[in-house]
């Protein structure tokens, strides 16, 4: 059994606290095409986990993911308690076993200039017009149509791209489920 195959369908404790339970776990995935990826992660895990109890052994639901070396197998003595606490309490054990994974998408920023309401016009209709999930290729082809570059902050607005770190396509993209534009507030000191 290899190391992470330990983890699937186990109790562990992360940096958010509580119990939480291993439901999936993906690999990692560096998306090269991306503006500037200096941050991204070059293999790992992505833990995929539903909570079930608070710290204190009181029936709690909530989805989160994080970084798979974050994860803490429980001790024995507290799996013990955890699978006595369901064994107690038949209708929380139901309800936690029906709770379906939702967790909150992660945000990935695109700074750009947007020059004129012209340009700013154009690419809204082509970001409306993007068949979701799309790709950071299909994003770049976009971009270019509108003659806007990606840049770094300071810049005129921002994209904010919603996506699960976990899901990509066959050539290692992101796939993003949608956006939003937002001008940015040049601060005045």
């Amino acid at each position: 059994m290899n190391c992470v195959e330990q983890y699937k369908n186990k109790w562990v404790k992360q940096y958010y606290k509580g119990y939480w339970k291993i439901v999936e776990i993906y690999p990692k995935n560096r998306d090269s095409s991306l503006v500037d990826n200096s941050t991204s992660d070059d293999g790992g895990y992505w833990a995929l986990m539903k909570k079930g109890l608070t710290e204190k052994m009181r029936f709690s639901l909530d989805s989160s993911y994080c970084d798979l070396s974050l994860c803490n197998l429980v001790s024995d003595e507290e799996e013990k308690m955890i699978t006595l606490f369901f064994e107690a309490h038949r209708r929380e054990r139901i309800r936690f076993e029906q709770y379906q994974f939702d967790a909150k998408p992660a945000i990935y920023n695109v700074w750009i200039n947007i020059d004129t309401e012209h340009q700013e016009r154009n690419l809204k209709i082509f970001l409306g017009g993007l068949q979701i999930p799309f790709n950071t290729k299909t994003l770049k082809e976009v971009l270019t149509k509108c003659n806007i570059a990606p840049t770094k902050p300071p810049s005129t607005h921002v994209l904010n791209l919603f996506y699960y770190p976990w899901q990509f396509d066959e050539e290692g993209n992101y796939t993003f489920s949608s956006f939003s534009l937002m001008s940015v507030q040049k601060r005045i000191s």
